[in-house]
């Protein structure tokens, strides 16, 4: 079995980058070009990038899209239907038992891209001339978005690592904070800043956002560079917040300066979707499955 190993995804990190966002923008891509490239690239054939795709939709969820594109639309030789390798990872990341054609399957199908697109495309960002970004997100259609994730959580972990910034910004925005969203290419160990004015006393919040899957903790380090980074540039706080957890090391380093830095992991972003829902009046998931109607 082949897989996309760290060797190999730096190789073909801009071919993967490429086409992924080129995918989120035309909701297509051709299969034939992805596959001319990365085979020229890592000197492999038809074959061994199946396998390598396979692993890509188990083990990679910043490609998952382009690599259920790919297993959808690369039949070759006049072949009809998706080959016989890619019907299980297929059917499995659909939700689907198996692969054989019903109607039902195909609207789960069908269902599986709509929420991809949705999760990128209901998104407006404005980049100004400074390389900061300020977010710009319709309330009624960023509301929605929430709720999307506020009912299916494990999605958040499915976003792009500069969604997941976007979506943070979004949720500040909505607490009431000024917010930029720094470029993506210098961000200098903060990815949005957060600026309140309560009349009492302003506020400057330094956030990192770190999308990870849920076995990839996030390490001390990344609490310690954050921290110099919050001192040197003298703001009221530095907040972690991930899709995943912490390491023991990172929540010691947390607690011991617990006034300039906050960790939020994946619960606790789950916490703020809830908050952001509830500062906007619409109605929020409760635990019980039961939906309940907040007011301001």
């Amino acid at each position: 079995m082949y897989r996309l190993t760290p060797l190999r995804k730096s190789q073909a990190q801009d071919v993967l980058d490429r086409y992924t966002k080129y995918l989120h923008d035309a909701r297509v891509f051709e299969c034939r070009a992805l596959e001319r490239e990365l085979g020229d690239l890592w000197g492999l054939g038809y074959q061994t990038l199946k396998d390598i795709m396979i692993d890509v939709v188990s083990n990679h969820t910043e490609y998952v899209h382009l690599a259920a594109y790919y297993m959808e639309h690369s039949g070759r030789m006049g072949s009809q239907g998706v080959v016989s390798e890619f019907q299980t990872p297929l059917a499995k990341l659909f939700g689907l038992s198996s692969w054989d054609y019903d109607t039902a399957k195909e609207e789960r199908r069908k269902q599986f891209w709509e929420n991809a697109f949705a999760l990128i495309t209901h998104f407006d960002v404005e980049a100004p001339s400074d390389d900061r970004a300020i977010l710009l997100v319709g309330s009624e259609v960023c509301a929605r978005l929430i709720q999307y994730f506020l009912d299916h959580p494990a999605a958040l972990r499915e976003l792009s690592p500069r969604r997941f910034e976007e979506l943070i910004a979004e949720l500040f925005d909505g607490f009431g904070y000024d917010v930029e969203l720094t470029a993506s290419t210098r961000d200098n160990g903060r990815d949005v800043i957060a600026i309140g004015n309560r009349n009492i006393a302003t506020s400057k919040f330094l956030i990192e956002c770190k999308r990870h899957s849920e076995s990839n903790k996030v390490d001390v380090g990344i609490v310690r560079s954050l921290h110099g980074v919050v001192t040197d540039e003298r703001a009221t706080k530095g907040i972690i917040a991930t899709t995943s957890t912490f390491t023991r090391p990172a929540i010691e380093f947390m607690e011991r300066n617990k006034w300039i830095l906050e960790g939020r992991d994946f619960n606790g972003v789950l916490d703020w979707l809830k908050e952001y829902q509830r500062l906007k009046g619409v109605i929020v998931a409760t635990s019980n499955g039961n939906r309940n109607s907040s007011t301001r």
